[in-house]
């Protein structure tokens, strides 16, 4: 499990801010700035997702399937930044072998807009729209992009999906990130997970990375510790998650694989888990630097078990 006792200190130095969840790592009200020196935590707990199983498909369980998107479709470069890519409207469908409470292909959606359904997008600097140059299943997937930090690009998911029973969100997607930003303090984060804390505060579970490597970062606090695991690049990579609220547990997996040298502990001076996490964020966040960055995620799954990596190849990679 990702243990962080983390220390706060001022290695780094304060992120921006961006309003509510979209602060990310000392940003927004909740952000504090501070360190990047990570202590060591508790072991973590038992249990893998499986690494094998079906591609995620979209929709809830029990929903009807979806109407498929246009065939008609813009440019490959449709959305890039300055495009003001609407929503769409097209209800996500429900595909053969989808178990989890939500799944998404982003097949449905058409070419240039937002995902919609359950969807809700937050940008500030940055932008996002389904997109057909690449795609792990299918033949579209969510291209999100800007040319430097800081930026937010996420779709988010909230109420009626979350919170979820039992208030342990598992998820996993599969992603292709072009390039890892480079150079000190070029941290960013992919999934984040928030909920509220007494007092009307907001508590951000952060995970992403820096370096190349894997992070996890807690807010209000900026509590930090770095893995040596590698966030892969230039390649479809499958990311796996688990935000467990009642144990105060963060877990990642990169390819299958547990991620256990970043555990948050409970018992750190800057870890609190919120009350319930009612928001997932999925995209990008980053904080510092001028580097473009351009990641395709595709085959979201969200829901209350582990849920697997997909099997096969690639069919745009």
């Amino acid at each position: 499990m990702l243990a962080l006792a983390a220390a706060c200190s001022p290695a780094s130095p304060p992120r921006s801010s961006v309003p509510s969840d979209r602060g990310g790592s000392g940003g927004g009200p909740d952000g504090t700035g501070g360190g990047k020196t990570g202590g060591t935590g508790g072991a973590g707990g038992t249990g893998t997702p499986a690494t094998t199983g079906g591609s995620g498909g979209k929709g809830t369980d029990g929903g009807s399937a979806g109407t498929g998107g246009s065939t008609t479709s813009p440019a490959a470069d449709a959305a890039t930044p300055g495009d003001a890519a609407t929503p769409s409207d097209a209800p996500p469908g429900n595909p053969a072998g989808c178990t989890a409470k939500l799944c998404d292909d982003f097949e449905s959606y058409e070419v240039g807009t937002q995902p919609g359904g359950n969807w809700k997008a937050a940008l500030d600097r940055g932008m996002l729209a389904v997109h057909e140059e690449k795609a792990f299943s299918g033949a579209r997937s969510v291209r999100f992009t800007h040319q430097g930090a800081p930026a937010v690009m996420f779709i988010e998911l909230r109420q009626p999906l979350l919170p979820l029973p039992g208030d342990v969100v598992y998820g996993r997607l599969m992603y292709y990130l072009k390039q890892t930003p480079s150079g000190q303090y070029s941290h960013f984060e992919i999934v984040r997970g928030s909920g509220p804390l007494a007092g009307d505060k907001r508590a951000q579970l952060n995970t992403g990375g820096e370096n190349g490597k894997v992070v996890v970062n807690y807010e209000p606090g900026d509590c930090t510790k770095y893995s040596k695991v590698a966030l892969p690049e230039k390649r479809w990579a499958c990311y796996q998650w688990a935000f467990n609220v009642a144990k105060n547990d963060i877990h990642l997996w990169i390819d299958g694989q547990s991620v256990d040298d970043v555990p948050v502990a409970p018992a750190g001076q800057c870890w609190k888990a919120p009350m319930v996490l009612d928001t997932l964020h999925i995209g990008w966040e980053s904080y510092h630097g001028n580097q473009p960055v351009e990641i395709w995620i595709d085959d979201v799954a969200v829901g209350d078990q582990p849920i697997p990596c997909p099997t096969g190849m690639p069919s745009k990679p």
